[in-house]
């Protein structure tokens, strides 16, 4: 399996699985990242998309896991 393949399909898995987990639609999701709804359906399609996008899209979904770990956290925890 080459490089690219696997950061599309995992890229579009990761991207699939937020939009499921958090009830959301591509034009939303795009609209999140910063990004035209047709990148988003590239990706989730596989497509190949630009490097500076697929670090946008990467970018949007760390933020989200990182702030959603702190919610989660209690003064017990820190």
């Amino acid at each position: 399996m080459s490089t690219e393949f696997a950061i599309n399909y995992e890229l579009a898995y990761r991207v699939k699985l937020f939009q499921r987990e958090n009830h959301i639609n591509v034009n939303e999701f795009a609209q999140r990242c910063g990004l035209a709804d047709e990148v988003i359906e590239n990706v989730i399609n596989e497509i190949t998309v630009s490097i500076e996008q697929i670090w946008k899209i990467c970018d949007y979904l760390l933020a989200v896991s990182y702030t959603h770990l702190r919610a989660h956290e209690t003064r017990r925890h820190l």
